[in-house]
């Protein structure tokens, strides 16, 4: 199977491409009204830049960034459960996608500790 919206091709049974993040069975030309766009950025840092972080979302994983990575996905208004992974650690947070919103932006970066690096949500910002 191919994604529509990047034309990679993907396993089947996921629901969004791990390349670009595009929900299967949605077209970039589709009218996405009844969602909001959820961009997720990994700020840039030196140290991990080559560890990527596996995203999941309500549960599935959707794909990896890295370092100065972007991911975005459209998804129903609500809470949402996101969870980032890397091999030192996983990072929880529950996301509140409003229907007034048109985008929400988190930004998540490293935190350094003297054994383990862990994923950290820095920001989160909604979009009117």
């Amino acid at each position: 199977m191919f994604c529509k919206n990047c034309g990679k091709e993907m396993a089947e049974g996921i629901a969004f491409c791990p390349n670009c993040g595009q929900g299967v069975g949605q077209s970039i030309n589709q009218s996405n009204s009844g969602t909001v766009r959820l961009v997720i950025h990994r700020k840039k840092s030196f140290f991990g830049c080559a560890v990527s972080t596996k995203i999941h979302i309500d549960g599935q994983a959707v794909t990896s960034i890295k370092s100065n990575g972007v991911a975005s996905f459209d998804l129903a208004p609500g809470t949402h459960e996101l969870v980032f992974d890397m091999w030192s650690a996983t990072e929880r947070t529950n996301i509140e996608l409003p229907a007034d919103c048109s985008a929400v932006y988190v930004e998540i970066g490293l935190k350094m500790g003297l054994i383990t690096n862990k994923i950290k949500v820095l920001s989160i910002r909604n979009e009117k």
